[in-house]
Order: structure tokens, then sequence, then C-alpha cells
């Protein structure tokens, strides 16, 4: 049986609204319903702002929607698999599991702020239960930073972190196997919006009965029943820091839509980690192409049954690959010189998500704990761990090579912090020091990258920033950290002189560096 992933299927089959909009919103105008008779592709984000908890039951190629656990529909007798994704609730008690700690934010002075948590929203919320260990869930939060405005100067933010979850039947227990966390600026818009609403579809053109949810809309970070949480974009030099406390099920590696990212782990309650991720928001690029129907070429037509679709056949399309798939390398460089290899906007992002890819390399395969951390601006990027080849941790990444107006180039970002004893593990370091060399390759025309490098706290951070588009790898490669000479003379007394042979070598205090 072909499985297919919750999050995918309801992207391709959600019903959207449109909202009115001001010069400041920050949502894709791409996404709105196109005129009849005209196909639109696009690169689709891999559901950060889905703002809903569902669940949902399936066999074959269908899937049909579940009320609660004990939902006779979804019993095993009727269904080979449920799964759900929930909402996190915030955290009330140094004891509660499965929630968000706490949420700060820093604008241009560089000094993080407590967020003040307001109210979940209103819509599906699903009870949890003890018998077989769901951990329900609930609604996105929404939070208040007075002193952090967005770029439209709105000062509210709505989370959303989810937890992905499966009923093991040999166990008749829920285990946890992924998280998706999300920060979104919104401005609160009332209208004629409705609670997102969770039902079964009919048969799509591929045969499967699917399952999909109503109500909001692709402007709406979230949506209840007469209100729109409009999508803004971050205000720049912002940064963003939210602690999660999620089942120690969720470890490897992490993928994310940030740039210069810091995280750490911790323990407060047993079975569960503290994942803290400190961030700026990655600027985004995205693509758009459209055609009529009647003139799609045989490749167009097959990356549109083979995608997500939503519209009808005989009136009009709207079909996108995902950013993270690697067959959207292949989708995005078919279309490039159809849009002369251009954007159509930007949108800023703040999420981080683990990955669904396994490493047949041992120090990479490690899910207990969290591993590292990849995350770009990308278009369209590898989705999952670095492969390690040849002594080089590789990622791919591609994009249009240009912003809208066709003249001023896209600026990348890649940012990877992965723990120290990993990076040991992989070249057979054991204790020693470590060192780094990043470079840009690949995809025509060259890409001079600003490359940092730097280990701290048990964490190795690797970062290339300002390198342009089509395709490219992003190649590092580890080294043992040669220790250097200085000579030091004392402050006091001049004929005092100290050499100083390290790695980073420095001064001990009352000796400063002898002048050459």
């Amino acid at each position: 049986m072909k499985k297919i992933t919750v999050f995918a299927l309801v992207l391709a089959l959600t019903a959207f609204g449109v909202a009115p909009a001001t010069a400041q919103d920050a949502y894709n105008p791409d996404m709105t319903p196109t005129a009849d008779g005209r196909a639109t592709f696009l690169v689709g984000e891999d559901g950060p702002a889905v703002h809903f908890s569902i669940m949902l039951a399936g066999k074959n190629n269908i899937q049909w929607t579940c009320e609660s656990v004990t939902d006779p529909e979804c019993s095993r007798s009727k269904a080979d698999y449920i799964a759900s994704s929930s909402l996190l609730k915030v955290c009330t008690s140094e004891a509660d599991r499965n929630c968000v700690v706490r949420l700060e934010l820093a604008g241009e002075d560089g000094i993080f702020q407590p967020a003040t948590f307001l109210r979940h929203t209103n819509g599906m919320n699903f009870a949890p239960h003890a018998g077989t260990g769901f951990m329900g869930a609930t609604t996105p939060s929404l939070w208040s930073v007075p002193g952090v405005p967005s770029k439209s100067g709105t000062t509210d933010y709505a989370v959303m972190v989810r937890a992905e979850n499966h009923m093991n039947w040999s166990t008749g227990r829920f285990e946890t196997n992924g998280l998706i966390a999300s920060v979104i600026p919104y401005r609160e818009l009332k209208g004629d919006y409705e609670a997102p609403y969770q039902y079964t579809t009919d048969e799509n053109h591929r045969g499967e009965v699917g399952f999909a949810v109503g109500g909001g809309g692709p402007q709406c970070a979230w949506a209840e029943d007469g209100t729109c949480g409009v999508l803004q974009d971050f205000a720049p030099n912002t940064r963003v820091k939210i602690s999660v406390r999620v089942s120690d099920e969720v470890g490897g590696w992490f993928k994310g839509r940030i740039k210069n990212p810091l995280i750490s782990v911790s323990r407060s309650v047993p079975g569960m980690n503290d994942i803290t991720v400190e961030a700026a928001p990655a600027v985004v690029p995205r693509m758009v192409y459209q055609t009529n129907l009647s003139s799609l070429t045989p490749t167009e037509r097959k990356y549109a049954m083979d995608n997500g679709i939503g519209g009808l056949w005989d009136k009009s399309i709207m079909t996108w690959s995902r950013a993270g798939d690697p067959v959207t390398f292949g989708y995005v460089n078919y279309l490039r010189r159809k849009i002369a290899d251009t954007t159509s906007g930007v949108n800023t992002f703040w999420n981080f998500a683990s990955s669904k890819q396994e490493s047949s390399n041992p120090c990479l395969a490690d899910t207990s704990r969290v591993l590292g951390i990849v995350t770009t601006n990308a278009m369209v990027y590898d989705g999952g761990i670095p492969k390690f080849r040849n002594g080089f941790l590789d990622y791919q990444v591609a994009g249009m090579h240009y912003e809208p107006d066709g003249f001023t180039k896209v600026q990348g970002s890649y940012d990877l912090v992965v723990r120290s004893e990993v990076a040991r593990c992989l070249y057979g370091f054991a204790n020693a020091p470590l060192s780094a060399t990043i470079s840009v390759v690949g995809g025509g025309s060259k890409s001079i990258a600003t490359t940092i490098v730097n280990e701290k706290n048990g964490w190795l951070k690797l970062a290339a920033y300002g390198f342009t588009f089509s395709k490219k790898t992003i190649r590092a490669k580890i080294t043992r950290a040669k220790p250097t000479r200085i000579v030091c003379v004392s402050v006091a007394d001049e004929s005092k002189v100290r050499n100083i042979r390290a790695v980073n070598p420095r001064c001990p205090k009352g000796f400063k560096p002898a002048q050459s």
C-alpha cells in the first residue's frame, strides 16, 4: 500500500478563500485562483504554516477523518494506520509534556524580549488519551511582543508547533516521529472567515479518496470563525528564539527556513527534550509560471499530474512541487527558461522541522538525540541530511538567478550546525580541535560567498552567505585545527616575553601581542 504523506495531501486539497489585502501583507499572491483555462505552477513550502490539528485513518488509497482516538471508524479493524498532526499547547508548568515552553524576539538592538502568551485560537481540538499515549492536539497560540514590531508595524505573532504522530499497532500506543515549528507575524482582520474543518474528499485524478481541511486560506497565518490572522513579513534584523518540549523520540537531523541559527538541547522532564532554536528569518524567493491549459506540454502535464493539484482540469488548475523534495530540482530547471530565470517575489519565513530522511552512515544516523540542523533560503533544497562523499559534506540547493526586476541577483544563504562529536566521528578525529572549509560549487556563474566556521559549546557551525543561484552544491570539509604561535609581551615590563602555541592562541592576563 502506498501511504500518502499527511501534510502533502492536506496542502494539495485544502479549499482556500480569498481576503482583501494591503501592500504590507505577506502571503503569496500567486496562490489565489486564476482565470478559467489557465494553469499555474509554483514551488511550495513543506507545510510549515498549516494552522490546524488533524487526525486521519487510511487503508489502501483511501483516507478519512477521525473525530478522536476512540472513533470506531478509525479502529484497527477498519484502518491500516492512524496518524495525527498535533499542534502543541503552551506549557503552564515545569512538568508539562509536549508543549511550547517560551517565545522571545529581538529587534534592531539585539536584545531579546519575552513574548506574552495571549490565547489559543478557536478551532479543532483533539483530546489526549492516556490509554494510547496520544498527546492531544490544539490550535495555534497567539503571542504579543510590543517592543519588536514586524515589517508592517504589527507586534503579534502566531506560533504553530506540530508533532507528527502515528499509531504503532503492535504496542497499541502513539509514537512521535516528526516536529515542525513556525513563528509568523500577523495582523488581525475581521470578516467572513471560518475556523478550519476537516472532511473526506471525492476521488481525485489519481483514483485516491483523500483528506482535506477547509476554512482559512493562504493569506491567513491562522483562522477562526469571523477572523483571519493575515500573514506579515518580519522586520529586518529580527531574531526569534523558541523553546519547545517534545518527546525524545524526535531526534536526528533538522532542516529550516531560518538564517544564522543557534541550537541547544536540554532535559527537564523525563522522556522529553527541551529544544531551543534561535535564528533570524530567511528571505525566500518564490516563482510562478502560468500558461493556458490548452498549451500544456507533455512535461508540464506530467508535473501537474504528479504534484498536488487544486482546481479542475476543465476550468483551471494550480500545481506545486515541494521546496524540499529532490524532484523539484528538475521541476525548477525545466521552468527556468520559461520565466527568464527570474523570481516572482520573496517572503520571510521562520520555521524548522525534523528531517524524514535517514542515513546509512552510522555517524549521521542516530535518531535518539538531535545531531544538527541545516538551513537555507534557497527556492529548492535537498530537504534531508548532508551527504558525506569523498570526505565532503555535500548539500544541494537551487533557485532562479534574478530578483523580480530581472537584473538584481538573488543572494543565497546556507547554515550547517552539527554536534562536534558527530563531525569528529565522520573524520575519526577523536577529541582534536576542529577546523573546516566551506565552498559553493557548480551551476554556471561563479559565486563569491562569505563563509563562517566556528566551534562553541559542543556545536560546530559552518555557513555560506551571498552566493548566487542556478543549481549549486554547498561543500564542507572538516579538518583538525592546526595550532599557531604568537609572541606576547608583558604590559608592565616589555622585557618579559612569552611564546603561546595553541589552536586559537591568546595572550594571558597582563600580556599583549608583540608588535611585528
